[in-house]
């Protein structure tokens, strides 16, 4: 059995008691000295219980492990911490890295190749202000720029300006696209609004629109080296049901366009989307200078259009007559829509006015399925509507037959009968608009 630690009496100035005990890392006897007793006893009492505790172990532990021990010991003063304070920490953070299948070597490799990615990256305010630069540089229209700016905005604030977009992981934006929810207009003063979120999730379109500006922002990204790879790469596009395009019947368009004010924004806009397919955004860019009666021709340019290609819509006859009041707009040359937020307002009190069941994007999706079924030509209508043929005939193809298409085209500001053949009790019914 080991000798108890005692402690015992002695005459050394101040010193009245001594400790001694053997080292077993060193194996040299060592000495400490106490004024009082009860410190000396206290101290003896702590060295027998961490020998009763090491026990065995302690008194037994070989030559070489003695040598490891002082050499860690050694190794362990750099870093102003004891060994055993090194030891605690390791076990520590082993215990944290476990359930990832990971040892601190691999944390530590991690980390060094994280922070040479990041000293290579940048902001994603930074990203984002250099991406819309560089659309300017391209001349994309400022449609285009602001629909990029808002989504990158709202992305860059849920995100934070200052993470760094090589740190931006798949499953972060992937969780994120999935749980979007739309976003409305709200009063904040007189004449102002503000775009805040509601708690209705978005479409799947809306979220699909964010994750095609997202990889367009991450594509800029990769060409300047701030990331390697485009992590959109690995985020699936939102899958969406099958779903026939709403349009409107002969009968409804014919009441629209008889029911609104004569040489009013609000006829052209019927007029040009019903007839000639213009999206909604496209009308509203649109100038007068660039309809041609005379040609029979819409032009539109890149700054217009969707997809910034130039496109020419040709204009049926009846199209023509809706238009032909407004000669004068024509040579002054001005926008068919002078001002969105007016507009907007008086659109919807037309609505009302009218008991108008109002579709979202109705007035195109009806030109599109009536003008393929009066021509059965798919390309022209394509060229026509500004989208691919795939597009075209898996969304319009069958919609209507080729006798309402006939009849659609022959609504004429000349019909007098614009309430004999439609129901003027139907509910208004405002779908909320893609974000």
């Amino acid at each position: 059995m080991k000798k108890q630690v005692e402690a015992k009496p002695i005459s050394k100035g101040k010193y009245k008691f001594v400790v001694s005990f053997r080292d077993e890392i060193s194996k040299k006897r060592v000495r400490r000295y106490f004024e009082y007793k009860k410190d000396a006893e206290n101290f003896a009492d702590s060295m027998n219980t961490k020998i009763a505790r090491l026990g065995f172990e302690a008194k037994n532990i070989s030559y070489d492990d003695n040598l490891a021990l002082i050499e860690a010991k050694k190794i362990s003063r750099q870093y102003g911490k004891t060994f055993l304070e090194i030891v605690r920490m390791y076990d520590e953070q082993m215990k944290i890295l476990s359930p990832f299948d990971c040892d601190i070597e691999k944390a530590v490799a991690h980390y060094v190749k994280w922070n040479d990615v990041r000293k290579q990256s940048t902001t994603l305010e930074r990203a984002v202000g250099l991406y819309l630069d560089a659309l300017e540089a391209e001349r994309k229209s400022q449609t285009y720029i602001n629909t990029q700016k808002h989504r990158l905005e709202r992305f860059t604030a849920d995100f934070s300006p200052s993470c760094i977009v090589a740190m931006i992981s798949p499953e972060k934006i992937e969780k994120w696209i999935k749980n979007l929810k739309t976003m409305a207009y709200k009063a904040v003063a007189k004449d102002r609004h503000e775009r805040i979120e509601t708690n209705i999730e978005a479409t799947p379109e809306t979220k699909n629109n964010y994750r095609r500006t997202l990889s367009a922002l991450f594509n800029f990204c990769f060409r300047k080296d701030f990331i390697q790879r485009n992590p959109i790469e690995k985020v699936s596009a939102i899958t969406k049901g099958k779903k026939e395009p709403e349009i409107y019947k002969v009968d409804e368009v014919r009441y629209m366009m008889n029911s609104s004010p004569e040489k009013s924004e609000i006829r052209a806009f019927l007029a040009i989307g019903a007839f000639g397919g213009l999206r909604v955004a496209e009308i509203q860019r649109l100038t007068w200078d660039r309809v041609h009666l005379k040609d029979k021709e819409i032009v539109l340019d890149a700054s217009i259009t969707k997809t910034s290609q130039r496109r020419i819509v040709k204009m049926t006859d009846n199209l023509v007559e809706w238009l032909t009041p407004y000669i004068s707009e024509m040579l002054q040359g001005g926008l068919v829509i002078k001002n969105k937020n007016i507009f907007r307002k008086e659109l919807e009190k037309f609505r009302e006015a009218n008991k108008i069941n109002w579709i979202d994007n109705g007035l195109r999706h009806s030109g599109a399925s009536y003008y393929l079924a009066l021509t059965k030509n798919a390309n022209e209508t394509a060229e026509q509507m500004g989208h691919s043929v795939a597009v075209l005939k898996n969304n319009y193809m069958g919609l209507v037959r080729a006798e309402d298409a006939v009849k659609y085209f022959q609504i004429k500001p000349s019909d007098s009968d614009k309430v004999l053949n439609f129901n003027g009790k139907t509910l208004i019914q405002n779908k909320t608009r893609s974000a």
